[in-house]
């Protein structure tokens, strides 16, 4: 799509020939003006499949596979990966409602914020990108009525994010919000600590290079030294304790760095 994007008149007839586009569809979340956001997964995909069926739609109309069996959801991840413009996995809760989160199984280790996980492949190298999500039930400011919101945090190209979303049962207030690279709000933080608990992060060799992991503890994190010191010294010896994906991130950081680490639970 760059390509023809830049292309000009001359020439953009023959580049749409020689390189088609194509409207992968793998989600529904409106239909006949009616927004199907709380609808669980798996009504979406059935109702998306139908629409698919009933109007017998072809290319470039695409209906975006899925599978619910983890071994072909392997073989998908090591063959469609070397495929320009495949790069990766979206692996969703069937009961999740339209805000992205991650559970997903073995490597797909929790998804963007609602329970999802996402494997992504770039052309070096395969990443899993963890996320941990949470439902939050409150009450709405604008007329009282049941608002739901769902909340999380994710890792994408090694930042870590946060998003929320909330959407009353009453009244049209909704709304959606996310970004990366500051703090998580500690509301969003304790929810997901209360809803999954703590995990702990543990060097495996205790004697790795203090010099590596203060490096790392500092990189893009805002750190002072003094506050990577500290942090150092707890990770050398009872091990540092957060969300999954807080701990997830720094793991990831320290392996790239040859320092071997685990992540585990933690108690509460």
């Amino acid at each position: 799509m760059q390509r023809r994007a830049a292309a000009r008149a001359r020439t953009a007839p023959a580049l749409a020939a020689r390189l088609p586009a194509y409207y992968v569809a793998f989600d529904l979340l409106q239909q006949d003006g009616t927004e199907l956001l709380t609808l669980p997964q798996v009504e979406r995909r059935r109702r998306l499949e139908v629409l698919f069926a009933a109007r017998a739609l072809t290319a470039p109309w695409t209906l975006c596979p899925m599978t619910t069996d983890i071994a072909k959801a392997r073989e998908w991840l090591e063959t469609w990966t070397d495929v320009s413009g495949v790069e990766g996995l979206v692996i969703r809760s069937r009961d999740i409602t339209s805000f992205q989160s991650r559970g997903a199984g073995e490597e797909m280790q929790s998804q963007k914020v609602s329970r999802y996980g996402t494997i992504r492949a770039g052309p070096m190298t395969r990443s899993t990108v963890i996320t941990q999500g949470v439902k939050i039930t409150t009450v709405c400011e604008a007329c009282g009525g049941m608002l739901i919101r769902d909340a999380g945090q994710f890792i994408d190209r090694g930042r870590l994010w946060w998003g929320t979303e909330g959407t009353c049962q009453t009244c049209p207030v909704a709304w959606c919000e996310e970004d990366s690279g500051g703090a998580t709000p500690e509301a969003i933080r304790q929810a997901l600590l209360t809803e999954h608990g703590p995990a702990r992060l543990l060097l495996i060799e205790p004697e790795a290079s203090r010099v590596t992991v203060l490096r790392v503890l500092r990189e893009g994190h805002e750190r002072s030294l003094a506050q990577a010191r500290a942090m150092a010294e707890e990770l050398r010896t009872t091990g540092l304790v957060g969300t999954l994906v807080e701990m997830e991130l720094i793991a990831a950081q320290l392996r790239h760095r040859s320092v071997a680490v685990t992540v585990g639970s933690s108690p509460s």
